[in-house]
Order: C-alpha cells, then sequence, then structure tokens
C-alpha cells in the first residue's frame, strides 16, 4: 500500500471516526469496543514494518495539522492499539516496531492544549496503556488546573490511576489466566462469569471491553464491571483448597465427626488436626517491587486516604483498594531486577 493510499485512507478513517463519536460526552477508549469502526483500510497488514513506518509519518503530519481534534488523536492511535493491550487475543502479538510507534504517537500528546474532561481521560488511559507514568502525572495536574472535576473525585482519580500503575497490568494477567482456564496461575478467585447486563455479552470482543473497563480513568460505580473486578483483586479471596477429604468424613453435620489421633503422644491439637485436613490455607506471597513503584504507591495511598476523608459516598467504595494499597507499599524494593516486572505485568 502506497503513502499516496494510506494517507487518503487516513482521510476517510478520520472524518468516520469524527462522525462516530460526534456528540459523545462520554470519552472514547483504544480497548472499547465499537462495533461498525474498522481500521483496516489504513493499516492492513500489522506486522509489515515498512507499512508501519510510513502509517508513523502520515500520522505525525495529520497530528501537526489537528493538534487540539481527540477525534485525530483516537484514529491515529486505534490501528496501533494492540501494542498497549495485554489482555488481547492470542493469535496476535505486536512488533517492537509496532510497540515504537505506539509509544512514540502516545508522547505527542500536549496536555497544555487540552480543555474537556473526555479527552484529558482519553489521554490518561493512552499512558497507562503506554506505561508512560510522569505523562499521566501530567494530566491528572491538567485537570486539577482546569477545574474539570472536584477535589474528592479528582483525588479518588488519582489514587486509582496510581494504583493501576503497579497493580494493574498483574491484574490484566490473572483475567487472562481467568479465560484460559488456569486458575491454578494465579492469586486471586475468579467467578466463571462475569456480571454483565448486556444482552449481547457472550460476543467476545464486547465481554473483553467490559473486562477491561477497570482500567480506564473513571470513577468506580458501585455494581460495574470494573467496581467487581477491583474490589475482588483487592481483597484477594482466592478460596482455600479442600484436601485429603476421607470418603469415611460426614460433612453434613455441623459435629466434628471421629477421627482417630495419628500422634502416639496425644499432644496433637484435634483442631489443628481438622483445619489442616480440611483445607490448605497457603498464603499468597507478595512480589516485591522498584521503588518508584512504591513512591506511586505511597501517593495512591495519601489520595485515597484523602478521598475517604472527604467523600462519604466515595470513600466506601474505594475502601478495599486502600486496603490493598497500604498493604501493598510498605514492601521493601528489589534488587536490580524485580519479581514483578515481566512481560505480562511490567510496571
Amino acid at each position: 500500500m502506497s503513502d499516496s493510499a494510506i494517507r487518503a485512507a487516513m482521510e476517510v478513517w478520520v472524518d468516520q471516526c469524527r462522525a462516530f463519536f460526534g456528540g459523545m460526552l462520554s470519552s472514547p477508549y483504544l480497548d472499547g469496543f465499537y462495533d461498525g469502526l474498522s481500521d483496516e483500510s489504513v493499516l492492513n497488514n500489522k506486522r509489515d514494518e515498512k507499512a508501519i513506518s510510513s502509517y508513523e509519518l502520515i500520522a505525525e503530519d495529520f497530528l501537526g495539522r489537528y493538534p487540539s481534534d481527540p477525534a485525530v488523536r483516537f484514529a491515529v492511535l486505534f490501528p496501533l492499539r494492540e501494542a498497549g493491550m495485554t489482555l488481547s487475543f492470542s493469535s496476535f502479538r505486536p512488533s517492537p516496531k509496532m510497540q515504537a510507534v505506539f509509544q512514540r504517537l502516545i508522547e505527542l500528546c500536549n496536555p497544555e492544549g487540552l480543555t474537556g474532561l473526555p479527552e484529558l481521560k482519553f489521554e490518561l488511559h493512552n499512558t497507562y496503556l503506554a506505561g508512560q507514568w510522569h505523562r499521566g502525572d501530567e494530566i491528572l495536574q491538567r485537570i486539577a488546573v482546569i477545574g474539570a472535576m472536584g477535589a474528592a473525585e479528582l483525588s479518588a482519580l488519582r489514587g486509582q490511576y496510581m494504583f493501576l500503575s503497579v497493580w494493574g497490568r498483574r491484574i490484566e494477567w490473572e483475567l487472562d489466566q481467568c479465560l484460559g482456564d488456569y486458575p491454578e496461575n494465579h492469586d486471586c478467585f475468579w467467578p466463571n462469569t462475569v456480571p454483565n447486563p448486556a444482552e449481547v455479552a457472550s460476543e467476545k470482543g464486547l465481554q473483553l471491553s467490559l473486562l477491561r473497563s477497570f482500567a480506564r480513568p473513571e470513577l468506580i460505580e458501585p455494581g460495574s464491571v470494573a467496581h467487581w473486578i477491583l474490589t475482588a483483586w483487592a481483597t484477594n479471596p482466592r478460596s482455600p483448597t479442600l484436601i485429603n477429604i476421607w470418603p469415611q468424613l460426614d460433612f453434613s453435620s455441623p459435629h466434628i465427626p471421629p477421627v482417630e489421633r495419628d500422634d502416639t503422644g496425644g499432644s496433637t491439637s484435634l483442631r489443628t488436626y481438622i483445619q489442616n485436613l480440611y483445607r490448605d490455607f497457603e498464603t499468597i506471597a507478595q512480589p516485591k517491587l522498584d521503588q518508584a513503584s512504591v513512591e506511586r504507591l505511597q501517593h495512591a495511598h495519601i489520595n485515597l486516604s484523602a478521598t475517604a476523608t472527604m467523600s462519604s459516598g466515595l470513600g466506601p467504595v474505594y475502601r478495599p483498594i486502600l486496603a490493598r494499597v497500604t498493604r501493598s507499599r510498605f514492601i521493601i524494593p528489589a534488587g536490580p531486577s524485580f519479581v514483578v516486572c515481566s512481560a505480562h505485568f511490567s510496571t
């Protein structure tokens, strides 16, 4: 596909995005499910490095011509969105070239030129996908400067963002393990189904979009999928495992069934013996974090604590996350290599 063809296709694609999102009051996000939008005309081969290089130059030109148009930002980033998504279709893995271009285009955002909350949230989520936490902090400061949110709401959003900057990719990875039916590989117990009021929840694209929603910079709505996921992970409700259940033990009775003592001295506690017999309470080891992650968790703790003080409505919703942050922020930083930093969930 020639450069002129890509440029012509981009013009059409930008107009399509403008029409699709025209008049929307909420933020469109790159990890969303948008039936009717297709970017194949502008980048139909996402493994062709030469095509990606040509696309990068044309995308930069469009961003230079329309620096304040959020539809253009969405249009140029959407074809590259897989570079920022770990919870994605397993059949596609972005190339290093695609990831580098995605990072560069994210960095071209100028927070000082943004005046509306929807586009600020859009760019804030982009920094999460790119792992550019310093840029995210600049956008949060911009939201404060223009007064787009109240003090309690902004404090909650900042605390949520800092929490996700450390644990968001880990949560994505665990959800991915759950979808792949590997419950032994993750720390949190996830039910087999996700709460979903939509009638078309069985569509894979929409289901993945809903699962990703926890990482978007939106205040947590009680009862939402994002609320369920973040609360479940923050409280870490992995169920204890049943072990050594003998057929002769009757669990239908509330009384402890008679068992034969296995110690000759008679010193074994019956209560301890029964607990060990019935359940495996193996603890979940906390991964060590680097110093930058610990500092972001400290900022999350400050902001979420302030939210609980300022807002009786938001405080209870964010309490599980605040408790998890309180527990995590004292983890001792690791050395040059950290347990948390990996291909699946890097900080």
